[in-house]
């Protein structure tokens, strides 16, 4: 579960299948969509690119462990405000390498 403010804290819970060992670090990313680029050089030079799901920001943190439920907090930055759609893209990882325990995403501003 994810919970956003105002103020660009977002808070996360997690409460594992079966018993998790080592840390689990939250991870978020604020994604921007409909965005151009004037591309100056190389084959495409001279054009306008639209992008979609375009990383905004990225942050990460580690999750405090209580019992059997891992809570944790981060703060997004308001510099990377847009008047386009932007969505969220958060995960929870063990390790460096290991792959993604869960994840979720959905849309801030359509």
């Amino acid at each position: 579960m994810c919970r956003s403010a105002n103020d660009g804290k977002l808070s996360a819970s997690f409460v594992p299948a079966t018993t998790q060992p080592g840390a689990l670090a939250l991870n978020v990313a604020l994604l921007g969509n409909d965005l151009e680029s004037d591309v100056k050089r190389g084959e495409n030079s001279g054009r306008k690119l639209r992008h979609d799901f375009v990383v905004l920001q990225l942050a990460n943190s580690e999750m405090t462990n209580q019992g059997n439920l891992w809570t944790g907090t981060l703060l997004l930055s308001s510099g990377a405000e847009t008047d386009k759609a932007t969505a969220l893209a958060a995960w929870l990882k063990s390790g460096e390498t290991a792959p993604p325990i869960q994840a979720t995403g959905g849309w801030l501003k359509p």
